[in-house]
Order: C-alpha cells, then structure tokens, then sequence
C-alpha cells in the first residue's frame, strides 16, 4: 500500500524532528521539513503531500494560518494544525482556513495517528465528492447547452402536489424570467387559441387515464411572440407524475412551409417552361415531364411517365449516337450537352411509346446529374431545346457561303478584304494576287500600302483607301497599283466598308484598265 506523504511545517528543529520519527515510525512518508509560510507554499506545489503538518506560530511574514490559506485555495491540500497556544482569536482565524484537525503540543503520537488518519480520510472523501459534484456540474452543464442548441426544454408535472417544474431552456422558449413560478393552468394559457383544447383534451388524458401524448402546436410567448412548439408527454402511474420535453420546432415549421412555397414555385415553372424538361431516374426511364416536353415529342405524360419508355433501349438514341454522352450524365455523373437529329418514330416502334408526331427533329440536349450528400445519382434532369430552324439557316447560310466563296475566288477581278481602320489584309482572291504578281500569302497580313506605288502614299495609305473610308465608299475611283517587280499598272477600284456584328470590314473590287 502507497505510503501517505506529509509535509511538516515546524521553526523548531527539535520538534521538527521529532515529529518526522513519529510519522516515519507511525508508517507515513515525509516529503520535505520547512520552518516558514513561504517555504511551505513552496514546498507544497513541489512535493504535491496528500497532507501538511502546520505549526500555527511560525517565523517569517506570514503565520501558519494565513500559509494554510494560501495553500487551501491553490491547492486543495488537508492541513493539521499544531500548537502549544489553542486561544479564541487563533481559532476563529484558523476556522477560515476549514482545517481537517488540531493536535497540542506536545503531541501524543496516538493523537497525532488518530488526527492524521480522520484527516486523511475526510479529504479523501471530499475529494471524490468534489469530484462527483464536477460531473454532475460537466453533466448539467452539457444538459444545458444541447438543450440551447436544440431548442428543447424538459418539465415535470406531481399530480399529488400539483407542481410544475420546468427546466431553464423552457423559461427561455416561453419567455419569462427565471424567478417565474408556472402552474398546469398557466402552462395551457400560453397556447394559442387553436392549439389550446388541444394540449388541454391530451394533459387531462394524461393525467386522469396516463395517455401519453405527442402534438404539434402554437403558443404565444410572455412577449406576443407566436411560436410553433413540439410537446410530448409521458405519464408515471406509480410515482404519480407526468413527465415530458418540449421543443421550439418554429425554424423546422417556417422552413418546412419555405420549402412547400418553393416546390409550388417550382411546379408552376416547370410546367409553364417553354423548354422541354424531363426526370431521368438512374435506370433511364422518366419519372416527370413538363407540358413542352409532351407537346415537343407528341407522348401524354401518363404513358411516357408509367416505367415502360427508357432511354437507354430507345433505338432513335442508339441510331443518332448519343448512348456515350448520356452515359456521361448518368454513370460519369457529369453535366453534358449534345445535339443530334431525333427520329420520334423509331422511338415509338422501338419503346412502345404512342406519339402524335412521326417526323424527325434537331435537338440540342443539356444533361444534369442530381447528387444525393453521398455523391450518388438520385436522378437527371434533360432539357431539349428544338434547334431544327437554326440547322436549316444554318445550311442556307453554308450554301449562301459557299456561293459567296466561288464568286470570290473564280472572279476575273481582284477581290480584296481589309481592316478599314488599320489597312491590314485580311483575305484577297487570286486574281487580287496576280495583278500585283504574288502569291495570295504574300499579301494576306500585309498593309494595304503594299499594292500602290510608294509616290502615292499619304500617311502611309494610299489616297483611294482614305476616299473609300471616308465619304466616296462604293465610288469607282482611278489608282495605280504596284507589282512585286516594281511594274505600274492603271486600275479602277470599288470599295465600300461594311459591318458583321460589331467588326468593320472594307471590300474593295480591283479591274485592270486595259
């Protein structure tokens, strides 16, 4: 068994000694010996004893009493007082310092083992009381806190006494200080007209049948504040008491009717979209559709909705490519877009899928994947978009290019494009790079000062440029132009600046005067 360590405070060396043989004879440790207050303020967060032996009148600043008090509030370590001088004022002083024993000198040993071990035994004990007080300190005070955070209270109701006792978190919820003493009545009076029978049918069920009791309902706070609550009720038969919590779910119920007000919200735009939007579950069949959707591809949303169409077994989708680029959304569980040529009417043979509509369609697709908080796929969500007027201008417009390009470049006249502002090149014919003797890349990217004679330069372009971007554009005007061999030839220039979006272009037409 570990030895009990005792620090002796005594300015006497003989007694000091003294009582280190007793206590070593009487089977107890000494840490240290001192003969002052200081020292033994020292010597106790030094030695950490398990008890201190004080003489109360000791040398130095300050006595044994006023040590012990030190070392009581810093420490908490027992301390005996010994003295041959036991008067009213040094008890009343020593009392303040709530020793654990006296013993007088001269000091008995069987005194001394008696004092020691009552005192060694009380600390003990007050240490493990101490220790259980801090926990049910920790408790209450954690009780406290997760009743804050959650907005949740508990009470308790004796139906012998009639006493309501709440704790702190409901006083908070309904409002009303601390010094507030409710009753049963008072308690109901909180509730809301509407909510008020409520609460009092499922208490007076409690109370006279022990029906517990589980509601959702409103009060009016001490301060006019309306808030939604959370009441639950369990009743003890035995002990005659009714037991329960009571939660302020106001947050919950105000998100709740956030979340039915944007799902309405939701509803309306999604149905009253004019884009085409569908639900994908994760297995390729569709789950919701909107009024564009049915309309674009002719289906009623009962039928395309009912399990039997899927995407992934749909020949049209198989025909036009588009498996890997919904298998991008779907197991990828990335956004993606395609477009492609739908033919309704192999989608229908191919699914079962009735359709009013058998004719083919442009579409442009956007593919969403909609995560859960794991980041697994909960479904995926298509927009299509009728792109087939554009593919058609688009083709008109490749034609019209296409024509434009041909005329360009198997025209007799030289053709020249040109930045208006700077004078570089941007694009000429072949004929526009034989009437100057070079090669097509040899004047693409070049200034406009490149095609005249150096003599008839001014500020760098040539007086023509400067009439055709000034007010004479679409005149026919005279110029010379220069060939790569210093040849001058007589030419007539056309030129007219014009602009595509928000970039300015000059076209000018070169013909050679014969």
């Amino acid at each position: 068994m570990e030895k009990a360590k005792i620090l002796i405070v005594e300015d006497e060396a003989i007694i000091a000694m003294e009582l280190e043989s007793q206590l070593q004879g009487l089977g107890y440790e000494v840490t240290s010996i001192v003969d002052t207050g200081e020292k033994a303020i020292k010597k106790a967060e030094e030695d950490k004893p398990d008890l201190i032996l004080m003489d109360i009148r000791i040398k130095g600043e300050m006595d044994g009493i006023e040590a012990a008090e030190v070392i009581r509030n810093r420490f908490g370590i027992p301390v005996i007082f010994s003295t041959a001088y036991l008067d009213e004022e040094r008890i009343e002083r020593a009392k303040i310092t709530m020793p654990f024993g006296y013993v007088l000198k001269p000091i008995q040993e069987r005194d001394l083992k008696v004092t020691i071990e009552m005192a060694l035994y009380v600390a003990k004990i007050d240490k493990e009381r101490r220790a259980v007080e801090e926990e049910l300190r920790k408790s209450q005070s954690l009780l406290s806190e997760i009743e804050k955070i959650g907005k949740v209270g508990g009470w308790e109701f004796s139906m012998d006494t009639e006493k309501l006792v709440w704790t702190e978190e409901i006083y908070h919820l309904h409002e009303v200080d601390l010094t507030f003493e409710p009753t049963i009545g008072e308690a109901v009076n909180f509730y809301a007209p509407t909510s008020k029978p409520i609460i009092e049918q499922a208490v007076q069920k409690s109370i006279e049948h022990g029906e517990p009791f589980d509601v959702e309902l409103e009060i009016i706070t001490a301060k006019g504040n309306l808030r939604s609550v959370h009441a639950i009720g369990h009743t003890d038969m035995e002990n005659s008491k009714v037991y329960g919590f009571f939660q302020d779910i106001t947050e919950r119920k105000q998100a709740e009717e956030a979340l039915r007000e944007s799902e309405y919200l939701f509803s309306q735009k999604f149905e009253q979209s004019m884009t085409a939007t569908c639900f994908y579950n994760s297995d390729g069949t569709i789950f919701r559709v909107n009024h564009e959707f049915c309309r674009m591809f002719g289906v009623e949303e009962k039928i395309i909705t009912n399990g039997r169409y899927n995407v992934f077994q749909d020949q049209a989708a198989i025909n036009a490519g588009i498996i890997p680029s919904l298998r991008m959304v779907f197991d990828g569980k990335k956004p993606n877009k395609w477009a492609f040529n739908f033919d309704i009417a192999v989608a229908s043979d191919s699914t079962g899928t009735p359709t009013s509509k058998k004719e083919q369609v442009f579409l442009e697709v956007f593919g969403y994947p909609i995560l859960d908080n794991e980041g697994d796929l909960k479904y995926v969500v298509l927009q299509h978009y009728d792109i087939s007027d554009r593919i058609h201008a688009e083709e008109k417009l490749r034609e019209g290019e296409e024509k434009y390009r041909r005329l360009f470049e198997d025209s007799i006249d030289g053709y020249a494009l040109a930045d208006p502002e700077t004078g570089i090149i941007s694009n000429c014919n072949d004929a526009m790079a034989g009437l100057v003797g070079r090669k097509k890349e040899e004047l693409i990217g070049q200034h406009q000062s490149i095609l005249h004679p150096p003599n008839d330069l001014n500020g760098g372009f040539s007086p023509t440029f400067r009439n055709h971007t000034g007010g004479k554009s679409g005149e026919i005007l005279n110029a010379q132009i220069i060939t790569k061999t210093g040849e001058i030839k007589d030419v007539n220039i056309r030129a007219r600046v014009f602009k595509v979006g928000n970039k300015k272009f000059m076209h000018a037409v070169f013909r050679l005067i014969e």
